[in-house]
């Protein structure tokens, strides 16, 4: 989770590219494009996950997705894309410290084992462990694996408020 807050806080998904779906890089992309398109980019200060729960795990066919909720809690606010960070991170910490809920779902191909010790998440392609490079695309290039793809390991997929959350969907 820390991963993808940092790369939205730094304006761009790519540092989190390996461990996010197509669907939520494109999304995220999108969005922060048009903040900057307006002017203005987020800062958040005072992070933290308070707690995480599995809520519910599901299979099809294709995919097993397992679903978080996620209780956390920041000092959250938009701010002129032209303020320096340091009077940024001011302004927010100035900000109430808010609490927020999401279910984070994650997918992977069913009946697959992630490997041990082999995590994107630390920059190694899960499917033959060699070093991933930060880039757009996130395809190993050793053995050509695309690592956000869940064919290897599990994926963010979605992140939805739990009043819009259904597993089945």
């Amino acid at each position: 989770m820390a991963k993808v807050n940092e790369a939205w806080l730094s304006g761009s998904m790519k540092s989190a590219r390996r461990i996010i779906s197509d669907g939520i890089y494109t999304r995220f992309q999108t969005q922060l494009a048009m903040m900057r398109s307006c002017g203005v980019r987020n800062v958040m200060v005072d992070w933290q996950v308070l707690d995480a729960k599995l809520v519910a795990a599901t299979s099809d066919r294709l995919w097993d997705t397992v679903h978080f909720k996620v209780l956390g809690q920041a000092r959250d606010l938009d701010v002129d894309a032209e303020l320096s960070q340091q009077d940024a991170l001011a302004q927010a910490a100035k900000a109430p410290l808010e609490s927020y809920e999401e279910v984070w779902s994650f997918v992977r191909r069913r009946g697959l084992q992630s490997k041990t010790g082999i995590p994107a998440l630390e920059g190694h392609c899960p499917s033959c462990g060699a070093d991933l490079p930060l880039a757009e695309t996130a395809q190993c290039t050793y053995c050509k694996a695309v690592v956000n793809s869940g064919e290897h390991d599990f994926v963010l997929a979605e992140i939805t408020q739990p009043e819009e959350w259904d597993p089945y969907s």
